[in-house]
């Protein structure tokens, strides 16, 4: 049986316009990434996110509570008759932020993006150095250029 290769940092988009339109786009190649990241990793996203959020139900689920596993688990908890708007994208984002550090490169409202439990940078550089101080130093990295459409075998 072969062995998982996985690595502490890996750095995806979302494909370009228009999937990086907002966060809530974003989020899909997120989830590609978390396929081929160490548990407590960084992810680092890199999506323009000109619209900012992507959504006023999103927003305020990740808003109102500081702990996404209780998130997760109120997501959870919701009977199907009960969803709310937005509720399978804040379910995977839940999902994600429960096993990764997520930093996003944006043009998005820093203060929103620290509303969603993302991490701001402005830039790769930064958001690598942020990668480092996270995960200690000089690690591996894998990067998904077309995160949205990609299909990663590990």
């Amino acid at each position: 049986m072969e062995e998982k290769i996985m690595a502490p940092i890996v750095i995806t988009s979302n494909n370009g316009y228009p999937m990086d339109q907002n966060i809530y786009q974003a989020v899909k190649g997120m989830a590609t990434a978390e396929s081929c990241c160490e548990e407590n990793g960084v992810i680092i996203m890199v999506a323009e996110c000109r619209e900012g959020c992507g959504g006023d139900g999103f927003l305020k689920t990740f808003s109102k509570e500081k702990d996404a596993g209780k998130i997760l688990a109120g997501i959870l908890s919701t009977g199907r008759n009960d969803t709310e708007a937005d509720q399978w994208q804040s379910q995977i984002l839940a999902r994600i932020l429960n096993k990764y550090h997520i930093i996003l490169v944006s043009r998005a409202d820093p203060e929103i993006v620290k509303q969603m439990h993302l991490l701001p940078a402005c830039d790769l550089d930064q958001a690598l150095e942020m990668a480092d101080s996270i995960v200690g130093g000089e690690k591996k990295v894998t990067v998904i250029p077309e995160g949205l459409t990609s299909i990663i075998e590990v």
